[in-house]
C-alpha cells in the first residue's frame, strides 16, 4: 500500500461509514418531527393568564398543560438531555470520530443565537403571552430546520490527512543529540514497517497503530519541535477505528500508518540538514543508515545519500513498494557481514538500482540495471539479510526492470 491507496482506503471507510451513520441520523430527525407535530395543536394558543388578572391588559400567565408537557419533551429532545433517544445512539456511534450532528446550539446560532424559549415552563413559569408564544412557535420553527439537517448525507467522518512533506529547515530541539534521534527515528520506522506488514495479515489490531503513530509524533515533537506538524491530530484521526461505524478497523489502521511512515521517511532525509541547522556536526568517521540503524564507514555516506534521496523522492510520488524494496536492500548491504570492499560493490549496486528506478521508464537502462539485481542476488548468501530481502522485495525490482 502506498500513500494514494491510504488515502483511497480512508476515502472508502468514511464512505462506508457514512451510509452506516444515515439510517441513525434519520431516526433522531424522526423523533424531532414527532415532537414539532406535537407542538402543532398549541401553536398560536398555548399560553393561558394566571387567575385574577382579568383587569390587566399585558397580564402573565404560564403554558396550559397540555402545552407545557409538549413543550418540555420537545425541549429536553433538541437539547439532547433525554435518555433513551436516538442521540444517545449517535452519540455512541460519532464518539470517536472527528465529526460534530447537528444540533439544536447550530440552528441557533444560523439564528444569530435566538432561543426565546429558555426559561420557559421553568418555575416561576409565569410569562407574557406574546414571550410563551413564541418560545413556542420558535422551538416548533428550530426542531423542524435541526431534523431537517440531520437527514442531509453526514461528511468529515473521517480524517484523510493532506500530503505533507517534511519541511526543509529545522533544529533539533535543545539537549537533543542528533546521532541518536536518528537512532531512535530509525527504530520507530522499522517497528511501523513491521506493524503495516502485520495489520496487512490481520496479525496486528488497530490499537498498536494508535500507541505506535502516537508515540512516533511524541518522538518527533520532543526532538524536531515544529517538524511534528506532519502528524498533528493523527493519533486522533487512528483512534477512529473504534467506532462501531467503522467497517475494516485494520485497514483504516494501516492507512494512517503508511501515511506517517511516508512521513517520517521524509524526515529522516531531512535529518542532516536539521542536525547542521543546529550546528551540531556528525562524527567524520561515522555515517548512519537512516532505516536500519546500523553505523558504517563515513566512505559510504556519499551513497546512502543518494540512496535515500532516490526512496525520498519516490515516497513523494506515492512508489512506496518500489521505495521500500530499495530501502531493505540498503539495509541488508549494510547489516550484512563482509569486506568492506565487498560491501562498496554490493552499495553501487543498489545506489544505481536506486537512480534507475527514480528516471523515466523509457530513459532506464534495463540491461544494466537487471545485471546490477542479478549481482546482488549472487551475492545473498542463504540466511543472510541480503537473502530475506530479496525474498520479500526481489519481485517488485524485477517487475521494474523487465
Amino acid at each position: 500500500m502506498d500513500v494514494d491507496a491510504a488515502r483511497e482506503a480512508i476515502r472508502l471507510q468514511e464512505k462506508l461509514a457514512r451510509q452506516r451513520l444515515v439510517p441513525v441520523l434519520r431516526k433522531v430527525a424522526a423523533e424531532g418531527d414527532a415532537h414539532a407535530d406535537a407542538l402543532i395543536p398549541w401553536l398560536g394558543r398555548a399560553w393561558k393568564r394566571n387567575s385574577g388578572t382579568w383587569g390587566d391588559s399585558d397580564p402573565l400567565g404560564r403554558l396550559k398543560n397540555g402545552a407545557e408537557s409538549a413543550f418540555i419533551a420537545a425541549k429536553n429532545w433538541a437539547e439532547g438531555s433525554t435518555l433513551k433517544t436516538s442521540w444517545e445512539e449517535v452519540g455512541k456511534a460519532v464518539r470517536d470520530l472527528q465529526y460534530y450532528p447537528p444540533s439544536l446550539r447550530q440552528v441557533e446560532n444560523s439564528h444569530h443565537g435566538d432561543s426565546p424559549y429558555e426559561g420557559v415552563g421553568k418555575p416561576p413559569p409565569f410569562t407574557r403571552r406574546r414571550h410563551t408564544e413564541t418560545a413556542v412557535q420558535t422551538l416548533h420553527d428550530h426542531i423542524r430546520e435541526l431534523a431537517e439537517l440531520l437527514r442531509k448525507p453526514p461528511d468529515g467522518l473521517l480524517v484523510i490527512p493532506r500530503q505533507a512533506h517534511a519541511p526543509r529547515h529545522g533544529n533539533l530541539e535543545e539537549g537533543r543529540l542528533g546521532r541518536l534521534v536518528n537512532e531512535d527515528l530509525a527504530a520507530t520506522v522499522n517497528t511501523g514497517s513491521d506493524l503495516s506488514e502485520r495489520l496487512a495479515q490481520g496479525n496486528a489490531d488497530w490499537s498498536e497503530a494508535h500507541t505506535w503513530i502516537k508515540e512516533a509524533g511524541n518522538l518527533l515533537r520532543v526532538s524536531l519541535g515544529s517538524v511534528a506538524v506532519g502528524l498533528h491530530r493523527m493519533d486522533a484521526a487512528v483512534a477512529a477505528c473504534r467506532s462501531p461505524l467503522v467497517a475494516d478497523s485494520r485497514l483504516l489502521a494501516r492507512a494512517y500508518t503508511v501515511i506517517a511512515l511516508s512521513y517520517l521517511n521524509e524526515v529522516q532525509t531531512r535529518m542532516p540538514d536539521y542536525i547542521e541547522a543546529s550546528s551540531q556536526q556528525p562524527d567524520p568517521h561515522v555515517s548512519m543508515t537512516f532505516s536500519g540503524g546500523t553505523f558504517i564507514g563515513g566512505q559510504f555516506a556519499a551513497r546512502i545519500n543518494n540512496v535515500h534521496s532516490a526512496i525520498t523522492g519516490m515516497h513523494q510520488e506515492g512508489r512506496i513498494d518500489v521505495a521500500e524494496a530499495l530501502r531493505a536492500l540498503q539495509q541488508a548491504v549494510m547489516a550484512d557481514s563482509m569486506e568492506d570492499e565487498r560491501r562498496s560493490d554490493l552499495l553501487d549496486n543498489v545506489e544505481y538500482l536506486a537512480q534507475a528506478a527514480a528516471t523515466p521508464p523509457e530513459e532506464r537502462n534495463k540491461g544494466i540495471s537487471r545485471a546490477a539485481l542479478a549481482a546482488l542476488t549472487a551475492a545473498a548468501a542463504g540466511g543472510s539479510a541480503l537473502s530475506s530481502a530479496l525474498d520479500s522485495w526481489g519481485s517488485v525490482l524485477h517487475k521494474l526492470f523487465s
